[in-house]
């Protein structure tokens, strides 16, 4: 069946969020499938975009070609005046799939396809700038109103937009999120060369965007009561420095001193080895719409401690893995199994690997592929 997709790759920009590696994961996936390839709407503020280079080569990015070179009278546009979609992009698309809180446009006789990764904004906003908050509140609504199929990352996320908009249920599809297949087939990561910061001693590690959503100033006083000083083990924070990032940093090097090690933004490679040659990982964020890091460390074999809220609950194998949000001696009472090599390990990493050999970005993408051909 021929159909045209235009699918919604703004998010592939500094930071990398979740949702811009679930668009990155999907896209990768649906060029290397049988069926129409999507083109991707990409947008380079004054021309500079560096993170557009992640998507494949082989997939049509599109620019916008009202403004090309100013990212916020594209938005606008869509935003505001979203009957301009065909002037932006051509009148060929069948299908616009959305996947974040901005709006795509309208276009005579196209669907609608929106991927609601969490209403975070909409529950806690002060985690959040006002206008973040504005915007998404905006765009939730519409999508849940006007989305021919709303696709929810995991099933807490379905419910949370249920008890929001109850009248979205016959339209709400759960597709969860992915991991490399190359890494599940492998894993092919990267050994550490002797002079490496990772190499020599043993680490708790964590991936993800620094800013106060993720929990960090708990992490840092588990890992602290874990491995007090004078121990051999560090912690070690990879991702980009966002909302409140430096006194979050600034108050985990008070604490930890030498113990600490951030590594800054990495690459997907980096990410890799920062994940694949920790003795444990950590998730204590506060609220998450699916959790990836949780899936690529059981892709890769990681014992992972998890925070007991949001739809993270759903991808523990184990309760001993689960900890209480802010109760920092449990999560470190986790890390002190780990390290000792507890029973229940073993198991979880078995269980967690079977799933994630199920749920490889190929899996997510022809589930996705099936969506646009029901709609077409």
């Amino acid at each position: 069946m021929a159909y045209s997709i235009l699918f919604d790759c703004r998010p592939v920009r500094d930071p990398i969020s979740g949702v811009a590696r679930y668009c990155l994961g999907v896209v990768e996936a649906l060029v290397r499938s049988e069926g129409p390839q999507p083109d991707l709407f990409v947008q380079a503020q004054r021309g500079v975009n560096e993170f557009l280079s992640l998507l494949p080569d082989r997939a049509r990015q599109v620019h916008a070609r009202i403004a090309p070179g100013d990212r916020r009278i594209q938005n606008a546009l869509l935003e505001f005046l979203p009957v301009t979609q065909p002037l932006l992009f051509g009148w060929g698309h069948d299908i616009l799939h959305e996947t974040y809180f901005a709006d795509l446009g309208r276009r005579r006789g196209a669907v609608k396809v929106a991927t609601i990764h969490d209403v975070i904004p909409l529950e806690r906003p002060e985690l959040f700038s006002k206008r973040n908050v504005a915007f998404s509140t905006r765009n939730f609504h519409r999508q849940a109103r006007e989305a021919d199929v709303i696709i929810s990352v995991s099933e807490y996320t379905r419910q949370r937009i249920l008890d929001f908009v109850p009248s979205a249920e016959d339209r709400i599809v759960v597709i969860g999120n992915g991991v490399d297949p190359g890494i599940v087939s492998g894993p092919k990561v990267a050994p550490l060369a002797a002079d490496d910061p990772l190499a020599g001693r043993p680490y708790v590690g964590h991936l993800g965007n620094i800013e106060p959503r993720k929990n960090l100033l708990t992490l840092a006083r588990a890992f602290d009561q874990a491995f007090p000083a004078g121990s051999e083990w560090r912690l070690v924070l990879a991702g980009r420095r966002n909302f409140e990032a430096d006194k979050i940093l600034g108050a985990i090097e008070a604490l930890l001193g030498e113990r600490f090690c951030y590594l800054g933004p990495v690459s997907e490679e980096r990410k890799w080895q920062v994940i694949a040659h920790a003795q444990a990982m950590a998730m204590p964020s506060e609220y998450e719409g699916f959790g990836i890091p949780i899936y690529e460390s059981y892709a890769v074999r990681t014992p992972i401690m998890i925070a007991d809220n949001s739809s993270m609950t759903e991808l523990a194998m184990r309760p001993e893995q689960l900890f209480s949000t802010f109760d920092a001696e449990a999560l470190a009472e986790g890390l002190r199994q780990i390290a000792a090599g507890a029973d229940w390990i073993a198991p979880s990493l078995d269980a967690g690997y079977a799933v994630v050999q199920g749920a490889t970005w190929d899996k997510i993408a022809a589930e996705t592929r099936k969506v646009y051909e029901r709609l077409c």
